[in-house]
């Protein structure tokens, strides 16, 4: 009983590990996502405020509005790579702990095998040694039982 108990923990552990690393993985994601979006908001801030300088000087600045709107695409693609990376990242860790985990199956050789044989070899000899008493306190009995019997008869056959 206390093996399939074990077994059970070692499994739930194996979940829960499986589960805080996922936690962990979804949470510095939802981290990158979020410092992205605000780095985009703060270049779009600035990409609104330099094309509202520039409609006041139209024709003087087209190169520069170019200029500032292939920095922010390079911005941008960066910000993509980096996000690809750290989802890619977070799931070869995922994988990685799942193929490293001890699953109830595997575990029980490695864990629980030698610990259980042990103890059901014990309980046999305890068995065993008690079937061995419980016979011989029959048959002590059995024969105090016919000895009692003879020596009632002879009482009774030499008293009266």
């Amino acid at each position: 009983m206390a093996s399939k108990q074990s077994l059970a923990d070692a499994a739930n552990d194996a979940v829960r590990l499986i589960a805080e690393a996922t936690g962990k993985a979804t949470a510095a994601i939802a981290s990158a996502a979020q410092d992205a979006v605000k780095l985009l908001a703060s270049d779009a801030s600035q990409a609104a405020k330099v094309v509202a300088d520039k409609a006041d000087n139209i024709g003087h600045s087209g190169n520069r509005d170019h200029d500032l709107l292939v920095i922010l695409d390079t911005k941008m693609e960066g910000l993509k790579c980096d996000i690809k990376d750290l989802k890619d990242g977070t799931s070869r860790r995922i994988e990685t702990l799942e193929l490293e985990k001890l699953n109830a199956k595997e575990s029980y050789p490695v864990l629980y095998k030698k610990p259980v044989d042990d103890q059901l070899g014990d309980h046999e000899k305890r068995i065993r040694d008690n079937e061995k008493n419980i016979n011989r306190i029959v048959t002590v009995g059995s024969v105090l039982v016919v000895v009692l019997n003879i020596s009632v008869v002879l009482i009774v056959k030499f008293v009266h």
